[in-house]
């Protein structure tokens, strides 16, 4: 998470991470990978990060650069920086201009034909 909130040439971040707090953000690492859990997602009332998802550092597979694992910390950690600080399209947080920015982007770049979605271009 400090990835997403250290300050960046003068901008820092107190203002996201102090959204996040305001909004109740948290992280939850359930047992098993995202699929496995017996817990209905209704139940998941923060951010999940499975923890067959997540290296640890100085384990197997964090060490011997396993890649047969999805490490899903880093898309896991943005979200939750983002629906709960940043803001989102129906949730406005700390950055409004930046989510305007975010969505035009995300639209930019999807294909303009949904049938073309997943395909390789």
């Amino acid at each position: 998470m400090s990835f997403y909130l250290t300050a960046h040439k003068g901008d820092d971040k107190v203002e996201i991470a102090n959204a996040m707090a305001n909004n109740g953000a948290m992280l939850m690492m359930p047992n098993g990978a995202d699929g496995e859990s017996k817990i209905p997602d209704h139940a998941l009332t923060g951010q999940p990060l499975y923890q067959k998802e997540t290296p640890t550092t100085g384990g197997d597979w964090y060490v011997t650069n396993n890649y047969e694992h999805r490490d899903a910390a880093y898309e896991e950690i943005l979200h939750m920086v983002h629906d709960y600080g940043i803001g989102t399209v129906n949730s406005p947080g700390a950055r409004p201009a930046l989510q305007k920015e975010i969505y035009k982007a995300t639209m930019a770049a999807l294909p303009k034909n949904k049938a073309d979605w997943g395909k390789e271009g």
